[in-house]
């Protein structure tokens, strides 16, 4: 086993605060540390730590080859968190610039677009829609004088279709950040209810 989704990383200034810098116990997502740790006291020995430079060979047999980085790095991955997200973030933020400066700077179809992006992944996604088996509805919140914009994922029917008062799972609202002449750039989005009976998400690792 090679476990290799961890939390997600917020790089934006705003949102940087939600990283797990210190492994809370109320973060539902483990890292791969958290998860090899549970794993090893359920009696389970055959999990790897997989990172960004472990090289993996694959043998039929169901053994496997790991070449790990240097301890000294994984070391500094598992205790330096802060760090380590701090010097990813300043590697990747040409890139993010790059992406946020070419952001069209009128306003764009955002249903079409989020239709044809995510219904094509619904279609293929059995497990995912059965675990949300509900709808989500997205309110987005206009910055550039238009109308705001509320947005249905419905996951029974799997569709993406502007919000025609159907009733909804949970609830999200986002408004477009604002980029220097850019008045419509990636949403920041606050979970604001879940309605009816929620979904338990259990966490193993803590």
């Amino acid at each position: 086993m090679l476990p290799f989704a961890g939390p997600a990383c917020f790089l934006d200034d705003e949102l940087w605060h939600l990283n797990d810098f210190d492994r809370d116990p109320a973060n539902p997502f483990p890292d791969q540390f958290a998860f090899l740790d549970f794993l090893r006291e359920q009696g389970f020995d055959r999990a790897h730590l997989f990172l960004t430079g472990t090289e993996v060979e694959l043998h039929p047999d169901g053994t496997a080859r790991v070449a790990q980085i240097p301890d000294e790095e994984v070391a500094r991955i598992r205790d330096d968190r802060r760090g380590y997200l701090t010097e990813y973030r300043r590697k990747v933020q040409p890139a993010i610039d790059a992406i946020t400066g070419a952001l069209p700077q009128d306003r764009s179809d955002l249903v079409a677009q989020l239709k044809e992006y995510v219904e094509p992944l619904m279609k293929e996604a059995d497990h995912t829609c059965a675990g949300v088996n509900g709808r989500i509805l997205l309110e987005v919140a206009a910055v550039d004088g238009g109308p705001d914009e509320a947005i249905v994922f419905d996951f029974l029917d799997r569709r993406v279709d502007r919000h025609a008062g159907e009733e909804a799972r949970y609830v999200f609202r986002g408004q477009a950040g604002t980029a220097p002449g850019h008045p419509r750039s990636p949403a920041r989005m606050t979970p604001l209810r879940a309605q009816g009976e929620g979904v338990s998400v259990a966490n193993p690792a803590r």
